[in-house]
Parts: C-alpha cells; sequence; structure tokens
C-alpha cells in the first residue's frame, strides 16, 4: 500500500511534463491497474485537453498526438 502511495505521488508530479503524463497514463491504462489512479489520471486528461484544445497549429510529432487523441477519446 505504501508502494501505491509513492507511485501517485510520483503520478500527481507528472502533470507538470505533458508528454510524460500521457505515457504513464497509457501503461496505467495498458497494465490494467487504472481503478487505483483514477483521479490522478483525470487530473493529466483534463491538464491535456486544456493545454491543447486551444492551440490546434502546434507542432508535435504524430505519435503524441496520437496518443492525446486516443486517451482523451477513451476517458470522455
Amino acid at each position: 500500500m505504501q508502494k501505491l502511495k509513492k507511485f501517485k505521488n510520483i503520478l500527481s508530479k507528472l502533470v507538470e511534463d505533458p508528454f510524460e503524463g500521457l505515457n504513464m497514463v497509457d501503461a496505467i491504462l495498458r497494465l490494467g491497474i487504472e481503478y487505483h489512479f483514477q483521479e490522478e489520471i483525470e487530473t493529466i486528461l483534463k491538464r491535456q485537453y486544456m493545454i491543447f484544445s486551444g492551440h490546434a497549429g502546434h507542432d508535435h510529432d504524430l505519435y503524441e498526438a496520437a496518443l492525446r487523441f486516443r486517451l482523451l477519446r477513451q476517458n470522455g
């Protein structure tokens, strides 16, 4: 249980790095343990939406854009 709390703390700090946060959310979903991290995932994805919803002209690589689109679409 203590390891879970440590990982939640690390995950909450990833909000500052948008791409790293996307990768972590993707890994958590693929592992099937997202039920432990619902609040953290929601926070990361809300931030992703707010940052990139108004900036359609950003130059990001295709992988990052596809990952963001898939995760936001999967989680509403």
